[in-house]
């Protein structure tokens, strides 16, 4: 299968969650910049004080960057991006964005050989297919919308608007 699922939260009534933005995977140039956040394990750190790395740390993510070096398909026909941007045991789920901070894929697996890795992200029109027979509709939360806005006009060079829009979006997050 596509390696992707779909959880479900409940009792969000009361809640605002920020979201992503996910784009086709179609938007994906070879050569493209791509950027992978992700938990691999290699740096999560361990609870042994002989760990170079504390465990403490590891609730934040590693990011690393690449490009997209080629357009790919699995054995199924779906759609695989290649990256050489480091994806490790830890990072599978991990979204992988473009420059503009759009989901365009999701780190998946490497595929390890004498020369390098070779690493691989699913398609988010997997979890577009997903979405589609679960009879979910993406969209933004409010929390997200009042983010977007704030940014909108940050870089619009709207300050005081840009601080209005972070401080509803923090309050309610």
């Amino acid at each position: 299968g596509s390696d992707v699922a779909i959880l479900k939260v409940g009792k969000t009534d009361d809640l605002q969650f920020p979201a992503l933005k996910l784009v086709s995977s179609d938007t994906v140039a070879e050569g493209e910049v791509i950027v992978v956040v992700g938990y691999p394990t290699l740096v999560e750190g361990a609870t042994d004080r002989r760990s170079t790395v504390s465990y403490a740390s590891s609730v934040n993510p590693t990011i690393t960057q690449g490009i997209a070096s080629a357009i790919k398909s699995d054995q199924r026909g779906s759609k695989l991006i290649q990256t050489d941007a480091s994806i490790e045991h830890g990072n599978s789920g991990g979204p992988a964005f473009n420059l503009r901070g759009e989901v365009v894929g999701i780190a998946t697996y490497v595929q390890p050989s004498e020369s390098g890795n070779y690493n691989f992200l699913r398609s988010t029109d997997d979890l577009f297919g997903l979405m589609s027979k679960s009879n979910i509709v993406p969209g933004q939360s409010l929390t997200s919308e009042k983010w977007l806005k704030g940014l909108e006009s940050y870089w619009d060079g709207y300050y005081k608007a840009a601080v209005s829009f972070f401080a509803e979006a923090k309050r309610l997050y």
